[in-house]
């Protein structure tokens, strides 16, 4: 008895969807988001033959589409056990090779790419495995579609360019997802491309990824790009076809503008030399490397370098020494002093002595100016019975002769003189009066 009731509600549920009807696609996302598994399953098989005969009467609109996939991706969130999810995800994706018009299966593929992209910051953390499941089964299922197409090339651009708009360079979609798809990309590629598979998927969607990693601010974003598909080519651990010259004129392209991040050019360039060397073995078919102007690539002969005129840098003229001489009278009068000064500076000399000839000043140094010192308080305190000579040559050793000298003279005779004789007198007439 419950089975029949369950039947006859699946059916109640069918019939409430009309195909023919204008609003059928709002009607399908309900269904499709239905907790319960049948209802669910009943709606996605109907909405694979709605979809079938919409695309070929060529009336499948864009709106309608992103409807659709509101409820698929709630049907895939509603889904559980790995199996059943597996099978669910498969189920939706190989829907974008069912549909008969090439433009239309671009058109569900595209907005399985902004749906995803859309609704990802709600996916909470137990559900995130199921859905990065479901993005490699779609980017499998795509492959599998443009295999189909014989990958003409109207059909591989419009695909990559979905990809690239909606996710891998788009700013409103989260870094994660495109991280993901570069981490898994190579391994879906090996199964899907044999050996007859042209170049041109590969290589623009590695364009899409290069125009990431020269825009990027961000280093750990650049590292893991890296990591997941230009080094394994690089390092020759996977073999894939690559059409060289289109990736070298892409990197061209982007390293010579001039908002680009210096640490981002250099990368660029590097792995434009990677690249060759992987592919061809040699840098001699390239142009000059980590110029903003590159030369003419037919005026460079066996890849050698264009290195750019470098300017001399001007020497700086010296100034020419501005000399004066300043005639002083002493302090007694009786000498005249001739000062000779560099650079405008002016000096003092005020010597006590009979032979002042002359006294010169060096030129301060240009890095670190030392403050001059007066001098004219050590002169005066030098005493007057020094030598003169010497007292011209090297004032400093003055200062050390003089002083120790009279520290010498005086305080060692006055304690000699007094005090032995006071305390001979004092002792000696106190001891004859008392006795």
């Amino acid at each position: 008895l419950q089975h029949y009731f369950i039947q006859s509600n699946l059916s109640m549920t069918a019939e409430t969807v009309d195909p023919s009807a204008d609003d059928a696609h709002i009607s399908f996302a309900k269904r499709l988001a239905h907790n319960n598994k049948e209802t669910r399953g009943s709606a996605l098989r109907k909405l694979k033959r709605w979809l079938v005969t919409k695309s070929k009467q060529g009336t499948l609109d864009n709106s309608e589409i992103i409807k659709i996939w509101k409820g698929l991706h709630y049907s895939m969130w509603y889904s559980d056990k790995p199996l059943v999810q597996e099978a669910l995800a498969l189920d939706i994706s190989q829907i974008v090779t069912l549909i008969p018009d090439t433009e239309d299966s671009v058109k569900f593929f595209g907005g399985f790419c902004q749906t995803i992209a859309r609704e990802w910051a709600a996916i909470d953390k137990l559900r995130l495995d199921k859905f990065y499941m479901f993005i490699r089964t779609a980017l499998k299922s795509v492959l599998e579609f443009c295999a189909d197409k014989s990958w003409e090339p109207e059909v591989v651009t419009s695909v990559v360019s979905e990809l690239d708009s909606t996710i891998i360079n788009s700013e409103n979609c989260p870094t994660s997802i495109s991280v993901y798809i570069s981490e898994h990309f190579l391994t879906l590629y090996s199964e899907v491309a044999t050996v007859s598979t042209p170049p041109l998927f590969i290589t623009k969607l590695l364009m899409c990824y290069i125009t990431t990693l020269s825009q990027t601010p961000k280093k750990d974003l650049s590292r893991v790009i890296m990591t997941n598909l230009f080094n394994p080519i690089t390092e020759k651990s996977v073999s894939v076809k690559l059409d060289l010259q289109m990736l070298n004129a892409h990197i061209q392209e982007l390293a010579v503008k001039p908002d680009i991040l210096t640490r981002n050019r250099k990368l660029l360039y590097k792995l434009r030399n990677d690249l060759t060397i992987a592919i061809e073995g040699d840098l001699s078919n390239l142009s000059p490397l980590g110029k903003h102007k590159l030369s003419d690539e037919n005026s460079l002969s066996n890849g050698a370098i264009a290195e750019e005129p470098v300017s001399e840098p001007n020497k700086k003229k010296k100034k020419k020494k501005e000399i004066k001489s300043i005639s002083e009278k002493g302090l007694n009068g009786d000498s005249t002093v001739a000062v000779e000064i560099s650079n405008g500076s002016e000096v003092d000399a005020i010597m006590n002595g009979d032979a002042i000839d002359s006294v010169e000043v060096k030129e301060p140094s240009k890095t670190k100016p030392k403050k001059k010192k007066k001098k004219a308080k050590a002169a005066t305190e030098v005493n007057t019975a020094a030598e003169p000579d010497v007292a011209l040559e090297t004032k400093p050793d003055v200062a050390l002769e003089t002083k120790p000298v009279v520290a010498i003279e005086i305080k060692p005779d006055v304690a000699i003189e007094t005090k032995p004789d006071v305390a001979i007198e004092s002792k000696s007439d106190v001891a004859l009066e008392t006795k």
